[in-house]
């Protein structure tokens, strides 16, 4: 095996297991959901969708809502403003038991 050979089975490898799903899988701490009213999840960036798909099943038996602010990449566009703002909106309305 050259040198290259080498070299791209460690990035198929680093490719195929730093996914979003294999990275966030169980990192929720289950115990301490259930202390929250409302969860809002903010999934942003190239990644976002990614990153909600690992997360949701986490969420489930939760009142849970997830959010994505992943357009306009790298250029704004009005979708991607639209999206951010309604994340705004819904970061101010949390309270306490959020």
């Amino acid at each position: 095996m050259n040198n290259k050979e080498i070299l791209l089975g460690i990035a198929k490898h680093v490719l195929e297991n730093c996914t979003p799903e294999k990275l966030l899988k169980g990192q929720l701490n289950k115990k301490m959901l259930g202390e929250f009213e409302r969860i809002a999840v903010f999934s942003i960036g190239k990644a976002a969708n990614g990153m909600a798909r690992a997360i949701e099943p986490e969420l489930k038996g939760t009142n849970y809502q997830i959010l994505l602010a992943n357009e306009g990449h790298p250029l704004p566009t009005e979708l991607g403003v639209r999206n951010t703002e309604k994340i705004i909106k819904v970061a101010r309305s949390l309270g306490e038991k959020d």
